[in-house]
């Protein structure tokens, strides 16, 4: 039922073993070294020294062992419907009905109601909290039916770009404290401190 949209990037690496594995095995004229799927699978085929920089540095941003660090969660996936990294389009297919759009990939869900209804039906029929079980749900039957790499794909979306959001809301944040008289320095203590007492969250992990 899962189907990708072609995809293109205006990088293009004639010498890099990764771009040419791409051409060769799957006929991708357009080189996809930033792209996590395609890096996760051919990971294994190449070397090192043969790659160009962007492989090697996408490379380096996805452990190698999946294991817990792309397991998703419902609030995961009702951060992506907010911030819009998860989209509900028009069944490019059939031209009706509901589908699930993540990243470059999208995907059926929500059986019979998303099928019969438009985007805008649905997501006024549907609670939120529905709608992110049933993507949720969709994600994990890849798993369950041998299709990791899909399931994979959406994590990492979904967790980079969920991540790169609440940077970019963090650096705001301190950027108002520091208007308001709060010296640059001391903006990352009292904004934890407010993130403590108002979210019960940890702004800043991994920092002392």
């Amino acid at each position: 039922m899962h189907k990708e949209t072609n995809r293109t990037t205006s990088h293009i690496c004639d010498e890099c073993l990764f771009c040419v594995l791409m051409s060769q095995e799957d006929g991708i004229p357009a080189m996809e070294c930033l792209n996590s799927k395609a890096v996760d699978r051919y990971r294994s085929w190449v070397s090192g020294d043969s790659v160009c920089e962007q492989f090697m540095q996408r490379q380096k941003s996805m452990p190698i062992d999946f294991g817990g660090n792309c397991h998703l969660t419902r609030n995961q996936i009702e951060l992506g419907l907010k911030y819009g990294l998860i989209q509900l389009i028009i069944d490019p297919n059939l031209e009706n009905g509901t589908v699930c759009s993540i990243g470059d990939d999208w995907f059926y869900f929500g059986g019979l109601t998303a099928e019969a209804l438009s985007p805008e039906e649905y997501r006024k029929a549907i609670p939120i909290t529905d709608i992110s079980d049933e993507i949720l749900n969709a994600l994990e039957g890849f798993k369950k039916n041998g299709c990791e790499s899909e399931y994979l794909y959406c994590a990492y979306f979904l967790q980079e770009n969920i991540m790169a959001h609440k940077q970019e809301s963090i650096r705001k944040a301190e950027q108002v404290l520091i208007d308001n008289g709060i010296e640059p320095d001391e903006a990352p203590v009292v904004l934890q401190a407010l993130g403590y007492v108002l979210l019960d969250e940890e702004l800043y992990p991994g920092k002392e």
